[in-house]
C-alpha cells in the first residue's frame, strides 16, 4: 500500500478525528462513540447536502457509517467499533476504504455478475491513488479515495 496523508484536505482530519474518538471510545471513556456519531451523523448531512442524492456512492457511504455507529453504540456490541476504529485508520493512511468495498458489491453498485473471482478482486486490488491526484473530484473522503473508481477501478461499474 501507498503511503496516503492529506494534511492539506478538511475531509482527511475529519476521517482522522473519527478514528481517534472511536479509539478514545474503546480505551479510555464510550462517551467518545457518541462524539463520533455525532460528527460522522453532521459529516453525513452536509455531504447529502452537497450531494443532493441519496443514492450516489459517497452518500451510501456515509448512511453506512453512521448506520454502522449507531448499531455498534449498543453496549453489548461496542467492542465491535474496532472494526470502524482500525478501518478509518487504515482510509486515513493508506487510502484503502474497505466498507466502500463492500458496498460496492451490492447488486445496485454494479453491473456485472457477483462472482468469487470479483469478490477477491474487490477486496485485494488496491486503491488507484494516482486517480486522486489527477485533480479528480473529492468525493467527500480524504483526497477522493471513497469512490468506485479509486477502490476498485472503472471496471467495477462497467
Amino acid at each position: 500500500m501507498m503511503r496516503f496523508i492529506r494534511l492539506s484536505d478538511y475531509t482527511w482530519w475529519i476521517w482522522l478525528c473519527l478514528a481517534g474518538c472511536l479509539l478514545a471510545g474503546l480505551l479510555v471513556d464510550p462517551t467518545y462513540f457518541f462524539l463520533a456519531i455525532l460528527i460522522s451523523t453532521i459529516q453525513a448531512l452536509v455531504f447529502f447536502a452537497r450531494e443532493e442524492n441519496a443514492s450516489s456512492f459517497p452518500a451510501q457511504l456515509r448512511i453506512a457509517y453512521v448506520l454502522l455507529l449507531v448499531v455498534l453504540y449498543l453496549p453489548p456490541l461496542q467492542f465491535f467499533y474496532w472494526i470502524p476504529a482500525i478501518g478509518t485508520l487504515i482510509l486515513c493512511f493508506t487510502g484503502y476504504c474497505l466498507l466502500a468495498r463492500c458496498l460496492s458489491l451490492l447488486p445496485w453498485n454494479r453491473t456485472s455478475p457477483l462472482t468469487f473471482q470479483e469478490v477477491l478482486r474487490t477486496f485485494t486490488v488496491p486503491p488507484n491513488l494516482d486517480v486522486t491526484l489527477q485533480g479528480k473530484p473529492a468525493s467527500g473522503c480524504p483526497g477522493g479515495v471513497c469512490s468506485l473508481e479509486v477502490q476498485i477501478g472503472k471496471s467495477a461499474k462497467s
